[in-house]
């Protein structure tokens, strides 16, 4: 008995859902919700990475691993090895690998 009632419930829950969407769609309430925009990927260019290896900055956010570093005027996403660096802090590129630029703190 009670396995019925439960079924009768799912059905019916799963009938007013649907109601409730088809009458969501023609009140146009459904396009408010839901998001038709779509990003468009840019591709990374590498070049921009061309001679970092080595290079120092300091960071211009705290890196928690990730954050951003400035080299010679040049903002990048940085990665640290784990380690929390505060802002402000001199940074050496130790490795870069394909759009990851590693960081240690000088």
């Amino acid at each position: 008995m009670a396995l019925q009632r439960f079924l009768i419930t799912v059905v019916l829950l799963v009938i007013a859902f649907a109601l409730m969407i088809v009458l969501a769609k023609k009140s146009g309430f459904y396009n408010k919700v839901v998001l038709r925009d779509k990003q468009e990927a840019q591709d990374f260019d590498e070049s921009t990475l061309q001679g970092l290896l080595g290079a120092e900055g300091v960071t211009q956010t705290t890196l928690r691993p990730f954050g951003v570093a400035d080299f010679q005027g040049k903002m990048v996403d940085v990665c640290s090895n784990g380690d929390f660096i505060d802002r402000g802090k001199r940074v050496r590129v130790t490795q870069i690998q394909g759009k990851t630029v590693t960081v240690a703190e000088c």
